[in-house]
């Protein structure tokens, strides 16, 4: 009697235990579930036109897993004017160690369309925002009136800013020539 229960015991675990394997595999195969819940838009609406700033940039930096990048602004689409570097945040998390439906990553050195709400101090976007990564497609869908960040200094690419270092240089020389003349007073007066 001990027998025949010890045996079907044995039975059902084994029974378990290939069943157990069995939802296993399945479960494996089955990717993760980390598609965002985002609200679909109507038919026929335009996602950037309904962006209350969209701007073209290159990531130059990244922080918090990829989620956080400081972006070099190239132009300006839509929206108010924005400073030619900007910080995107992809994700509501503030916690590196947190993750969301909603986040999106970015990777340096690579140019992407941003679709959003205006900055406030940062740009919030997110993996429901139309923001994607740049195209030759989206030629076809930049506007006439595209423009160029604030403080940009285009048509210098590639060359040094000197606007820092002109100011001063030029205070120098004024407070030179203004010494330069006080002097040279001095001595006529001394002279005479």
């Amino acid at each position: 009697m001990v027998r025949g229960r010890l045996a079907d015991m044995i039975g059902l675990l084994k029974r378990a235990a290939v069943g157990a394997a069995i939802l296993a595999s399945v479960m494996s195969a089955v990717p993760p579930t980390t598609a965002a819940l985002c609200v679909l838009l109507p038919p026929g609406a335009d996602p950037l036109a309904d962006a209350g700033s969209v701007f073209v940039g290159t990531v130059v930096a990244i922080a918090n897993q990829g989620r956080w990048a400081q972006v070099q602004i190239e132009e300006v689409w839509n929206g108010p004017d924005l400073p030619a570097t900007l910080e995107v945040r992809g994700s509501p998390a503030e916690d590196p160690n947190a993750m969301t439906s909603v986040d999106r990553t970015y990777s340096v050195g690579v140019r992407y369309l941003f679709a959003g709400e205006p900055p406030a101090p940062f740009f919030s976007d997110n993996n429901c925002s139309p923001t994607r990564e740049w195209g030759d497609d989206l030629d076809a869908v930049r506007p006439a009136d595209a423009r160029q960040p604030l403080g940009d200094s285009s048509g210098n690419e590639g060359q040094p800013d000197l606007g820092g270092i002109v100011a001063p240089i030029a205070a120098a020389l004024v407070i030179g020539l203004v010494a330069l003349l006080a002097v040279v007073v001095v001595r006529r007066t001394q002279s005479e």
